[in-house]
């Protein structure tokens, strides 16, 4: 036989056999070297000078859409994975990521858990990951960053309201930009009450 191949990462208990003849050994199959990357989750919007509402996971994958996910002990197939999953911003003029910009794979996975934009509003920011030094690469799907502008009660809070109990009705506040999009708001509103004259 000549060139035989597994497609599919399996257990340990492979075996090659033609009919009527003796059995191989059983053997492994692992998963080959990392060739993509695909994006799992993709960055979220974001307010900025903050962090991203939702922070991205790369997966890595062989030819056959494999997870490389480095539990096999060929010292080859796990120096592919030791590699660190490398992140840049693909932005605009003054823009720059913020956060751990290289994060090492576990059993598979590149999960990245601070970074943040600071820059001018755009719906078109994209994040670049890769494999520095190798051709594997992927590109994240477009994300804003924005800039809060303007609050906007969206809910009034229920008239009337009795002293020490709850609002039947809390209001709600709304942060947007001058575009009128909600910007992700990762910080803290303080409400305070003023009488009909405007004093507190």
């Amino acid at each position: 036989f000549y060139q035989l191949s597994f497609t599919v990462v399996g257990s340990n208990g492979y075996r090659v056999a033609v009919a009527d003849v003796r059995l191989s050994p059983t053997f492994e199959v692992a998963h080959g070297a990392v060739t993509k990357l695909r994006v799992e989750r993709e960055p979220g919007d974001l307010a900025s000078g903050f962090l991203l509402s939702t922070q991205p996971a790369v997966r890595l994958l062989d030819a056959q859409d494999n997870v490389a996910d480095d539990v096999y002990p060929t010292t080859w197939v796990r120096g592919e994975t030791d590699d660190a999953i490398q992140v840049q911003l693909q932005g605009f003029n003054g823009s720059a990521l913020t956060g751990t910009v290289s994060v090492f794979p576990v059993r598979g996975w590149a999960n990245f858990t601070d970074l943040g934009v600071t820059g001018p509003a755009n719906e078109e920011y994209k994040m670049l990951f890769q494999i520095p030094g190798k051709p594997v690469q992927k590109a994240s799907d477009f994300f804003a960053v924005r800039t809060f502008t303007t609050m906007v009660v969206s809910s009034q809070p229920l008239n009337p309201s009795f002293l020490a109990t709850p609002m039947a009705r809390s209001p709600k506040v709304l942060i947007k930009d001058s575009n009128g999009e909600l910007v992700p708001a990762p910080f803290n509103i303080t409400v305070s009450i003023l009488l009909a004259d405007g004093s507190p």
